[in-house]
């Protein structure tokens, strides 16, 4: 028990510095690319570095269910968080191109680590866990987030943006020092990490990681949705506080949801496009920014911890790579999905997410019988 405390808090050290660094070095790229000369169309061709990490994800998962031993995901983590060292090397970027370069490397890392690393994390809880153990490692996640773009601000005023870049390698060093102690402190035999498993079993995971992801059908990105309001009148100064109210509503919200998942099960699931769609159309609304944002915030945290538990409680642990994956996958081709929805449809805009949360209702629905009969499975702690 000690030993998994220990891991979890260490992997969630990992995860808060990790962001510290790339979410700090993310709050600052624009400014970047405007000191190496880029074109207005570089900062839009950053876009193709989030299709990179999806990728990423298709490959850390692939690899990961194929070779699933201890050496394969201790690997794939090393690597993964490795690359984020494309960062702090922003500080010695003599092109645009060269800038655009390293921030596909930092995007292929996130994706190669984050299947691996929900599956690590689903290993040190058993059902009836899960819900809060992601719930907290989100609340750490979110701290770094928030943390990164401050520490980088005072370090721009101080030695400007090359110089914030710079001082990234500190929280890197630091973040591949605490994981080297958390590989070495995770206790792979609690992992039950198996034989390859067959392909059947494979495909089936990974529908379900696929299914898992439908309340993204009724979630508009925060990119379109501040544009839009934005347009509307809403000062720039309105639009980033209103974000982080909502990065605010995730972090307080994800461990309470996760809780919720523990005593309620995979029913839960059940909930999330109706919540999805609340926050997205109220954020879509105008006048009701601020509520808006808070109730989509409270809607980020039900994605990052409830399909999480639920995928990690009705797949065996060896196909959990997969169903991550696949998971990660579907929720990035919904999420653009609704969100170009969204912006065609304008005003109709909640009508478009509407029938996206029934289409994804129905759809959990369909696999919530095999979800609980899975999940009960395993017996609880």
């Amino acid at each position: 028990m000690r030993r998994a405390v220990a891991a979890f808090l260490a992997l969630g050290s990992v995860s808060l510095l990790a962001d510290v660094v790339y979410e700090g070095g993310r709050s600052v790229f624009g400014p970047l690319l405007a000191t190496l000369g880029a074109p207005a169309l570089a900062a839009a061709l950053a876009v193709y570095g989030e299709a990179a990490a999806y990728a990423g994800r298709a490959l850390g998962g692939l690899v990961a269910s194929l070779r699933p031993g201890k050496a394969v995901l201790a690997a794939l983590m090393a690597l993964g968080y490795g690359l984020n060292i494309a960062v702090p090397l922003l500080a010695l970027a003599g092109s645009w191109e060269a800038a655009l370069a390293l921030y596909v490397v930092e995007r292929v890392g996130k994706g190669l680590r984050a299947p691996v690393r929900d599956t690590l994390i689903a290993g040190l809880g058993p059902r009836g866990r899960r819900g809060l153990l992601f719930g907290a490692y989100e609340l750490m996640d979110q701290a770094g987030a928030v943390a990164g773009p401050l520490l980088v601000a005072r370090a721009v005023a101080e030695g400007g943006v090359r110089g914030a870049y710079a001082a990234l390698a500190v929280p890197y060093a630091a973040s591949m020092a605490v994981l080297a102690l958390a590989l070495t402190v995770y206790p792979w035999a609690k992992l039950e990490v198996g034989p390859r498993p067959p392909a059947r079993g494979a495909a089936r995971a990974a529908a379900v990681g696929v299914v898992t992801a439908a309340p993204y059908a009724a979630y508009v990105h925060w990119a379109p949705a501040s544009l839009m309001a934005f347009e509307a009148g809403e000062p720039p100064e309105g639009v980033a506080t209103a974000y982080a109210l909502a990065m605010a509503a995730d972090a307080a919200a994800a461990p309470l949801l996760g809780a919720a998942y523990d005593r309620l099960g995979a029913r839960l699931v059940l909930a999330l496009p109706a919540l999805c769609f609340a926050g997205s159309a109220l954020l879509l609304a105008g006048p009701g920014l601020v509520a808006g944002a808070v109730l989509w915030g409270v809607a980020m945290a039900g994605l990052e911890t409830v399909p999480r538990a639920a995928i990690a409680d009705s797949v065996a642990a060896p196909l959990r790579p997969a169903a991550y994956a696949s998971y990660y996958l579907a929720s990035a081709l919904l999420w653009g999905a609704s969100s170009a929805a969204s912006v065609l449809a304008g005003a109709a805009a909640p009508y478009a997410l509407a029938a996206g949360a029934a289409v994804a209702t129905a759809a959990l629905a369909s696999l919530l019988p095999r979800m609980t009969r899975l999940s009960r499975a395993e017996p609880p702690p």
